[in-house]
């Protein structure tokens, strides 16, 4: 992780920028003497602002709260009789011209965050990432401002913590485990997989961080 002060034109103000790799990670094992390789199912970052503040209008890494939404299902057309005439998508403004029998459907796509503000508050908000498709966060935020700072003190200190997860939100992918061999009963592997999800929980949270960054300014 990592996390970049950028100067702004107004006095005691900065941008916090975020560049975040998520993916797999390996770790080697006391139990079972193996590696194994695991993803993370959510996370959250937080940060912690000491003579420095954020006003919830200056978050932009959030999901924003819309007074409405417009929701459609799937629909379909048929034509029949009627030959090379000009339909209209029923979820939006594109025409297209069909023939006599031929069907036509539309949808209409929504924006689900796979980040959320989570609590607020002015010296220490943090973020819920949360994967909405895959199993478990993967791929890079890169350069997103997260949010603008306005500075109270000269120094100030700005601490960015993404933290140790939980150990329900740890998915084991796969792994090398001397303790596997000749077992085939599915109940024994669950045993074993939940041992080693526990002994990757443990060597995960010998900190409160996956990842720490602390930055000085002025």
């Amino acid at each position: 992780m990592e996390l970049e002060i950028v100067p702004t034109n107004e006095a005691n103000r900065i941008n916090l920028v975020l560049s975040i790799l998520f993916g797999v990670h390996e770790e080697d094992l006391h139990y079972g003497s193996g590696r194994a390789k695991f993803g993370i199912k959510k996370g959250f970052l937080s940060l912690e602002l000491n003579g420095a503040t954020v006003a919830l209008k200056d978050i932009k890494l959030i999901d924003k709260f819309e007074p409405y939404v417009e929701i459609e299902v799937s629909e379909e057309i048929t034509v029949e009789g009627q030959e090379g005439i000009q339909v209209g998508l029923p979820t939006s403004s594109v025409t297209k011209t069909i023939k006599d029998g031929e069907k036509i459907s539309a949808k209409q796509t929504l924006k689900e965050y796979q980040v959320s503000l989570y609590r607020f508050k002015a010296d220490a908000p943090s973020w819920l990432f949360e994967p909405k498709v895959d199993e478990c966060l993967k791929k890079t935020l890169q350069d997103q401002e997260l949010a603008t700072v306005q500075l109270q003190s000269n120094p100030c200190r700005i601490i960015g913590m993404f933290e140790a997860p939980k150990i329900e939100d740890i998915v084991l992918l796969d792994g090398q485990w001397s303790l596997f061999k000749g077992i085939s009963h599915k109940s024994q592997l669950k045993i074993l997989e939940r041992r080693i999800v526990k002994e990757v929980h443990r060597i995960l949270n010998e900190k409160p961080y996956l990842s720490r960054v602390e930055l000085h300014h002025g």
